[in-house]
């Protein structure tokens, strides 16, 4: 094996084994139940697995019996919560949504985050950090979370959910407004269209 593949072979190991350590994180977890649990978690699909120790099995939690998981950052917490999110009229799942406004219209968002492996002409790697945001909202007395958009971006779609505001539709038709932060915009229908 020559020694260009060598190094190829070698760095792909590494991020693989770099992205599989990183998946754990230490966390404290607050069941429904009124339970509250530490240790490291791994978050897969509809669970997450809660390892009391490194190296130990891990125990499967479902993300249906959580409140909100509390993730120890190195400079701050991050708070989760268990939302059921509504994914077509027959279907819904919990995800782990972090809170961005309160209101009588919650926003949250699920940051996804995933690294980007591309080859450039000189035969070195670039690692590329991809990143979106998806945003929900859901209002006092709802049962499901509702997709609005992606990194801020409003799908048309989603105004049909703000129907019951006409001076927000007009609103929204101000490309100014709609081009900003869904912090600022999902604001100003909270304090001008539920009173």
């Amino acid at each position: 094996m020559n020694l260009k593949i060598k190094n190829i072979l070698l760095i792909a190991i590494f991020i693989i084994s770099s992205i599989t350590n990183a998946q754990k994180t230490n966390a404290d977890i607050y069941l429904k139940n009124g339970k509250m649990i530490s240790g490291l978690i791994k978050i897969t699909g509809d669970q997450l697995k809660l390892f009391k120790e490194n190296g130990s099995k891990g125990e499967i939690i479902l993300k249906k019996t959580l409140d909100k998981i509390i993730i120890h950052k190195e400079s701050y917490d991050k708070y989760l919560y268990s939302i059921l999110v509504e994914k077509s009229a027959k279907y819904a799942e919990y995800k782990l949504l972090e809170k961005v406004i309160s209101g009588k219209t919650t926003l949250y968002k699920n940051e996804m985050r995933s690294l980007g492996l591309s080859t450039v002409h000189t035969g070195g790697m670039n690692f590329e950090d991809d990143s979106s945001d998806k945003y929900f909202v859901i209002r006092d007395g709802e049962k499901f979370a509702k997709f609005i958009g992606y990194n801020g971006i409003i799908k048309n779609k989603a105004l049909k959910y703000f129907a019951d505001c006409d001076n927000f539709l007009v609103k929204m038709k101000d490309k100014k407004f709609r081009k900003q932060k869904p912090e600022l915009i999902i604001h100003y229908y909270n304090e001008n269209c539920l009173k």
